[in-house]
C-alpha cells in the first residue's frame, strides 16, 4: 500500500466515524454552545485536531445517548 492509499484510508475513516460541533449538536437536538460545555466539562469526549477544530466520535454520541454521559 503507496502512502497517499494509506492517506486516503484515514481521510475516509474520518468523514465516516468522527463528527464536527454542529453535526453533533443535530444530532443531540442542542446547541453547539452546549457541545463546547460539555466537551469542555469531559461529558463528552472529543478529539482536538488543533486548537480550533474538534471532532467527536459516533461511538461516543452512542454511548452519550445510552445514558453513559459522565457527571
Amino acid at each position: 500500500m503507496t502512502s497517499y492509499d494509506i492517506g486516503g484510508i484515514v481521510k475516509e475513516r474520518e468523514e465516516e466515524m468522527l463528527l464536527t460541533i454542529t453535526e453533533v449538536a443535530k444530532e443531540l437536538k442542542v446547541s453547539r454552545r452546549t457541545i463546547k460545555r460539555w466537551v469542555q466539562a469531559g461529558k463528552l469526549n472529543a478529539i482536538r485536531l488543533s486548537p480550533h477544530i474538534v471532532r467527536i466520535e459516533e461511538q461516543e454520541i452512542e454511548r452519550f445517548k445510552r445514558g453513559g454521559n459522565k457527571t
